[in-house]
């Protein structure tokens, strides 16, 4: 609770971190001290440049975000990592090319984008550029916002403690705090009621806030290359009409599929029956001999099953026409957004490709197949990806244009 002789504790992932007294109204106004932190780190001719951990729910887990952009053209990068480093991506985009790196999948969408005499470059930049999405935010609280200020302490820095005190759920933050020296944010709370009380469900730190020169030489670095060596990646490229970007056909170039199935940066499975190439970038593939099948795992992107699958209730192997009845009851159990199956012909297998989105938003590609819907052999494929639908499709289609059955 903020007021005059209050304590106040911050709880970082669900850890006390440091205790905020509230000592005295602030003589500065909280609508200032917003504008003065506006003015120092969201300034013309500059790169706005923050590092922060975003924490949910009072837990210890947390996202990092890593985020540039230049104040005057609207160019930005964006780095996103997980706690645990299980997750790794890059969003790059200076609107002549937008990188999206999936570090984890050895995957990347290079998007090129093309103008024409009414859709200029310069046109399109200034109609996006509408600033800084905290510089956006920092407004509204200033036009909008119940504020009240104090003065206190976070563990040993001297800060101003902003509160906008309005009852909605459509504000931003319910509590701001600002280094009283340098006017940078360090940290944001949103609470949430419940059983009558207030509850903390967002606290975002800031590990970094600073507005760095805009030169070419840094703008080029982070805006318009990638940042890690794309060597040993699958990168999918296409060009779009920017005068389209609202029709079906603004694809004008390029499907993301590799032109060569010979790729250099891939790697050969060679199994028994079959043999296919995948990204440089996904995990080992890992065959297993069951009793009746053999299954091929490259843990979070395949798992290929070939062979027979054994029902005990019937004693005997299930054929296609069995085994696709319990594919279709599964899928209207998983399937979020429900999709229509497909027809898939891979060689000389033929059966019904699924592609479903699952409850972590993962596009999930389900292909059963076989030689007749009489025969007992069974070849199923699953692939997961965190791209959306189209970009997983690309990815799963540049593998199986290098299938080989034996």
């Amino acid at each position: 609770m903020i007021g005059g002789g209050w304590k106040y504790v911050s709880m970082h992932g669900g850890g006390k971190t440091g205790v905020l007294w509230a000592l005295r109204p602030a003589r500065v106004m909280a609508a200032e001290i917003i504008q003065k932190s506006r003015e120092i780190f969201l300034k013309p001719g500059t790169i706005y440049h923050q590092k922060t951990k975003q924490y949910a729910n009072g837990g210890k887990d947390f996202i990092e975000y890593e985020y540039w952009q230049e104040i005057d053209s609207g160019n930005y990068a964006n780095h996103v990592t997980t706690f645990d480093g299980s997750r790794e991506g890059w969003q790059i985009d200076d609107l002549k090319v937008r990188w999206d790196i999936d570090v984890r999948l050895g995957e990347v969408r290079k998007d090129v984008y093309v103008y024409d005499e009414k859709n200029t470059l310069e046109g399109v930049r200034k109609a996006r550029n509408t600033g800084v999405d905290l510089a956006t935010k920092f407004e509204d609280l200033i036009e909008n916002g119940t504020l009240t200020a104090v003065e206190g302490k976070l563990d040993t820095r001297d800060v101003y403690v902003v509160t906008d005190t309005r009852e909605t759920e459509d504000k931003y933050w319910d509590i701001l705090t600002f280094d009283r020296r340098t006017f940078q944010l360090l940290q944001t709370e949103k609470y949430e009621e419940s059983g009558g009380a207030k509850n903390l469900k967002e606290l975002v730190i800031y590990e970094i806030q600073e507005a760095l020169p805009s030169t070419p030489e840094l703008g080029g670095k982070l805006f318009s290359q990638s940042p890690i060596d794309l060597t040993k990646f699958t990168v999918l490229t296409r060009k779009f009409s920017y005068s389209a970007m609202s029709h079906a056909d603004y694809v004008i170039e390029g499907s993301g599929i590799p032109i060569t199935a010979t790729n250099n940066n891939w790697r050969t499975y060679e199994g028994k029956t079959f043999s296919f190439q995948y990204p440089n970038g996904w995990a080992d593939m890992v065959t297993t001999k069951l009793a009746t099948r053999t299954e091929v795992v490259s843990d979070d992107n395949l798992v290929i099953g070939d062979g027979q699958y054994f029902n005990r209730d019937l004693n005997r192997a299930e054929t296609y026409r069995e085994y696709i009845q319990e594919v279709r009851q599964t899928m209207r159990h998983i399937d979020v957004n429900k999709k229509p199956e497909e027809q898939y012909v891979l060689g000389k297998l033929k059966g019904i490709k699924f592609v479903s989105e699952n409850n972590a938003g993962r596009t999930v590609v389900n292909i059963v197949l076989s030689d007749s819907e009489d025969s007992t052999r069974i070849f199923s494929l699953i692939y997961s990806s965190g791209t959306d639908e189209k970009t997983a499709n690309e990815i799963l289609n540049s593998v199986l244009m290098t299938f080989k059955f034996i």
